[in-house]
């Protein structure tokens, strides 16, 4: 989780530098984009820290991270799409391998492990 945050930093810090030089139309959308490599390094973060506290959150990462992989995997013929089936399927099979290494389905135990309950 750690190395998928520390990617997520540098990919954050790419975007800085891609997003200063798009058009104004896709200003927003690179910004968001950008912005978001953030929330997903401070998600691996929390998840690094505490894999057994936040019930829903490893969940919600794999879908995430599954349905962009799908997506490009579907729409490969779109210029992207090839580098980013390659980054999110891998970051999809480290998460993966985390949460069952981590045990993360015990989030959802009222007083498991780690939780105040």
């Amino acid at each position: 989780m750690a190395a998928n945050a520390v990617a997520a930093v540098l990919a954050f810090a790419s975007g800085v530098v891609v997003t200063a030089g798009v058009s104004d139309d896709r200003l927003i959308s690179e910004t968001w984009r950008t912005l978001a490599y953030l929330v997903f390094a401070g998600i691996w973060t929390v998840l690094a820290v505490a894999p057994r506290r936040h019930p829903g959150l490893w969940e919600l990462l794999l879908f995430h991270k599954a349905a962009i992989t799908v997506f490009c995997l579907v729409r490969w013929d779109l210029t992207d799409a090839p580098t980013t089936a390659l980054v999110d399927l891998t970051v999809t099979v480290s998460t993966a391998a985390a949460y069952v290494l981590c045990r993360g389905w015990l989030a959802w135990r009222q007083g498991g492990p780690g939780r105040n309950g």
